[in-house]
């Protein structure tokens, strides 16, 4: 078995970036990214499952993140103006209105 400060090593920075893509904040991944160890530090972890185990407490946090934050597009509308859907996905981060599931799919 490998001690939590191998396992940052090894995976820290794979799970930030994962976490980082999914939440789209830097931020607040440093933040999931940290409590994933914490939380990593009070159980055995064989070495064997150890990736896997990190990644699912990480993707856990981040889910609970996201649910968190308001997940809903705020889109300014003048009246009587007709708008294309489309058009409006284009202008805005595709990625806000997905749900926290299709973006981890996606990401993976």
């Amino acid at each position: 078995m490998g001690d939590i400060v191998t396992y940052f090593q090894l995976y820290g920075e794979e799970i930030y970036k994962y976490v980082r893509k999914l939440i789209g904040d830097e931020e607040g991944a440093k933040d999931i990214l940290q409590e994933t160890f914490l939380r990593a530090m009070d159980v055995y972890i064989e070495e064997k499952t150890a990736k896997n185990y990190l990644f699912r407490i990480a993707h856990n946090l981040a889910m609970d993140y996201l649910k968190e934050r308001n997940r809903f597009i705020d889109v300014e509308i003048e009246d009587n103006k007709y708008y294309n859907p489309e058009e409006l996905v284009e202008q805005r981060d595709v990625w806000r209105p997905l749900s926290p599931l299709e973006k981890s799919i996606l990401i993976l």
